[in-house]
């Protein structure tokens, strides 16, 4: 919906995964959620904000990492905790999409289960045909 994001979403959906569902619906009625759409300029650092407020409460926090990543390195990542990342992919876009990384498992906001942690999963997140995933552009941890 309206109030909607991949970033968001992608997160509850692992976070749900995790076993925190009374986390997912109590940051989800925030209504600082709203404030989390493509017009917001800061929209990483409200997201970091609105997150760590919540997961404070079950002793977890999450952490920007500003460099970017070959998608070889990005999947080789340990993801016993959840890592939110953007991606680039060959045509071009980059920074547009976001996706969770947990257990093995890609979880993108277009599909309606969970993918396997690879590269045609990380293409198939970027696009159809022949557009390819290059590189992860931001990536934010929860530990």
């Amino acid at each position: 919906g309206p109030d909607s994001t991949c970033l968001l979403d992608c997160l509850c959906s692992a976070v749900h995964d995790l076993g925190c569902v009374g986390l997912v619906k109590e940051m989800r009625s925030d209504p600082r959620c709203l404030q989390l759409n493509q017009a917001n300029t800061t929209i990483w650092n409200d997201f970091g904000r609105l997150v760590n407020t919540h997961f404070k409460t079950v002793g977890l926090q999450i952490f920007k990492h500003t460099e970017s990543h070959l998608v070889r390195d990005f999947l080789a990542f340990d993801d016993s905790f959840i890592i939110i990342a953007t991606l680039r992919a060959s045509d071009g876009m980059a920074g547009q999409h976001a996706v969770a990384i947990f257990n093995n498992g890609i979880y993108d906001v277009n599909c309606p289960f969970v993918l396997k942690k690879n590269q045609d999963s990380l293409d198939w997140c970027c696009g159809d045909g022949d557009v390819t995933c290059v590189r992860i552009e931001l990536i934010w941890r929860v530990t």
